[in-house]
């Protein structure tokens, strides 16, 4: 029992540390676990390192797929690396989506503001010209101002 024990501790940490951290210990631990001879804990490792989801790591599984002699490890790790790739795709695919509905909605704000823009100058244009009309029609010519006073 005592030598199952690391192994288990193993397998609870290689299941753990993905959702805990993504940073480059997290990595270098999954990675070290790698190189461990229990298949379990190391199909454990292959389903840490695919939840994390780090494509820095497809080296490290394909090095272990390459050295591992007990096939279902292999095929874990296949189907992991297989796994990874689909997820990069569709993360691309999701992230074109995404890029495509913001240009969108750039081009409808820039529509809108100029549409914003237009009707405020031109606002300002009938403004200055009520307001140039009303002086007009408020002052008295100043002739007749003068005029008027001396009479």
């Amino acid at each position: 029992m005592t030598s199952r024990a690391p192994a288990a501790r193993g397998i609870a940490v290689g299941g753990a540390l993905p959702l805990l951290s993504d940073s480059k210990r997290v990595r270098e631990h999954l990675e070290g676990l790698l190189d461990d001879k229990d298949p379990h804990l190391k199909i454990d490792v292959v389903g840490a390192i695919e939840r994390l989801g780090d494509l820095r790591l497809r080296g490290a599984l394909r090095q272990a797929m390459d050295h591992e002699l007990d096939g279902r490890v292999v095929r874990r790790i296949r189907e992991a690396l297989a796994n990874m790739a689909e997820s990069g795709a569709a993360d691309r695919r999701k992230l074109r989506d995404e890029l495509e509905s913001l240009r969108d909605d750039l081009a409808e704000l820039k529509a809108r503001l100029s549409r914003i823009e237009s009707t405020g100058k031109s606002k300002g244009k009938e403004r200055a010209g009520d307001k140039a009309r009303a002086a007009s029609k408020t002052r008295k010519p100043a002739s007749r101002a003068k005029t008027k006073r001396k009479s």
